[in-house]
């Protein structure tokens, strides 16, 4: 038997994954909507999370973004900090020798110990965590872009260019040890997000551009957010790291909800993407409010959670070509990033 029915021409819409946190719908970037003029809105992580979370690759690494900033609150219940295994918490001893003491859930590079909350001021840190990975769909606050996996927190800003050095080389010594302990010990670090930075230019601090190439020799992207200026940051005093050269580095900008304006810093040769910047996130105390939105800061940790989530959905052919040749294959990922 044959229906034949007279159809209303309908345009066929895919059914994206909507999260059951309850403050989701505060993040309206997380969304996808193609406008007449060809352009979009919303960065469509909601249809990314039609295919699912998972903590780990496909080869069984435990997923890590590696966050470089001011403080954090560790005990965030909606945020899942990386532990430390091989480290033993609070006996003032480098127990995995790794050149950190205390680094159990977390190091404070300044201190060199495991005091992520060194001041009062523990709500910046702890927003750009939650703009990347705070736990998705757990019927708690909000949705981060990566979904589920883990945040390694280093507090390394507000301080010297040494200390920024010394966050980058434990991140460094991080992945390092993972991949020549074959995973018993270190992280499985994919990406690194740093929302800070200084002026100047890559003549003015070598050593600190160079650490992205080193990073990208291990596999580890970078991301890092331009100074909150409207202003060229390729002319005047400069912005770091934002001028460093490297092309394991993707510096990111601020853009308004309409996708109409930048807000925030440009460089024709230097930012790679303009992004959404998120003005709602987790912050101390285990709550989640309003944050100082158009900022390039709450921007990056877009991107970071993005790289994160890719792992999540690489096949195994894809984790090991990036293990055997990482710089050249990191160099693919970051092209479909800037492409799409």
């Amino acid at each position: 038997i044959v229906l034949a029915q007279k159809h209303i021409q309908k345009i066929i819409k895919t059914r994206a994954f909507e999260p059951n946190d309850p403050q989701a719908f505060e993040q309206k970037y997380l969304d996808y909507k193609p406008l007449p003029n060809g352009t979009f809105l919303g960065i469509g992580a909601k249809n990314a999370w039609d295919y699912g979370f998972s903590r780990t690759t496909k080869k069984g690494d435990t997923i890590v973004i590696a966050v470089i900033d001011r403080s954090f609150d560790s005990s965030h219940i909606d945020l899942d900090f990386f532990i430390n295994r091989n480290e033993m918490p609070n006996d003032g001893i480098d127990n995995d020798n790794n050149g950190a003491i205390d680094d159990y859930l977390g190091w404070n590079a300044l201190e060199n110990n495991g005091n992520l909350a060194p001041s009062n001021h523990n709500v910046h840190g702890t927003a750009v965590s939650g703009i990347a990975a705070a736990i998705t769909n757990n019927q708690i606050g909000i949705a981060g872009v990566a979904g589920h996996v883990k945040v390694l927190p280093i507090v390394g800003t507000e301080s010297t260019i040494e200390d920024i050095l010394k966050s980058y080389n434990y991140v460094l010594k991080m992945k390092k040890k993972y991949l020549e302990s074959n995973g018993k010990e270190g992280a499985y670090i994919v990406v690194s997000n740093l929302s800070g930075g200084t002026i100047g230019f890559e003549s003015d601090e070598p050593i600190w551009c160079q650490i992205y190439d080193s990073l990208g020799a291990y596999g580890i992207l970078s991301v890092s957010a331009s100074e909150n200026i409207t202003a060229n940051i390729e002319t005047g005093l400069g912005d770091l790291p934002t001028n460093c050269s490297s092309p394991y580095l993707i510096p990111i900008t601020a853009i308004n909800e309409s996708n109409t304006a930048l807000l925030q810093s440009f460089g024709p040769n230097t930012i790679d993407i303009a992004t959404y910047a998120s003005s709602y996130s987790t912050i101390r105390n285990n709550q989640f409010g309003s944050i100082t939105s158009n900022q390039n800061s709450y921007a990056a940790p877009i991107a970071s959670g993005t790289i994160a989530l890719m792992y999540a959905h690489f096949c195994e052919s894809i984790l090991d070509k990036i293990k055997e040749s990482p710089k050249n294959n990191l160099l693919q990922i970051k092209k479909i990033i800037l492409q799409n």
